[in-house]
């Protein structure tokens, strides 16, 4: 990680990452001060692991709506309510979201980022507000943009 760490980007704020113990004890070494955020798509499916084939849409929605909440304090709050509707029917995800509390809501110490205009729909407005880059562009290419200037100094 040290050798790929110096061709990546200085002043990262908080990395995501599944929850592999090497990962992220190589995170905390090579990136200090940086927060760590447990991946959600791969938290979801660790927590569908545990239940049968039939519930596992209703555990990704839970879930999901715990990460949806607007502030940390929603989340928290969400989180509790759905730890304890799963605790009596699946323990076992209950149990998994307790420990990746800390690791599940990272995310909400940080300021929300306001969403640049997308010069695809409003080049005109972009350029007004001085944008350079009103030119139409990817929207993948857009949305990495904003991502990494979200996250990093």
């Amino acid at each position: 990680m040290t050798e790929s760490r110096a061709t990546l980007v200085c002043g990262v704020r908080l990395v995501i990452s599944d929850d592999h113990a090497g990962l992220v004890k190589a995170i905390d070494e090579q990136f200090l001060g940086a927060a760590w955020q447990r991946c959600r798509v791969h938290l979801t499916r660790n927590a569908q692991d545990l239940v049968p084939r039939s519930a596992r849409s209703m555990v990704a929605s839970a879930i999901r709506m715990v990460i949806e909440q607007p502030d940390g304090m929603s989340a928290r709050e969400q989180l509790d309510r759905v730890i304890d509707s799963l605790r009596a029917r699946f323990p076992a995800v209950a149990e998994l979201l307790t420990r990746a509390e800390a690791g599940l809501l990272a995310h909400f110490a940080f300021p929300r980022a306001s969403p640049a205009p997308d010069p695809q729909h409003e080049p005109a407005r972009a350029a007004q507000q001085g944008d350079p880059s009103a030119e139409p562009r990817s929207s993948a290419s857009s949305r990495r943009g904003r991502v990494s200037s979200a996250w990093s100094a």
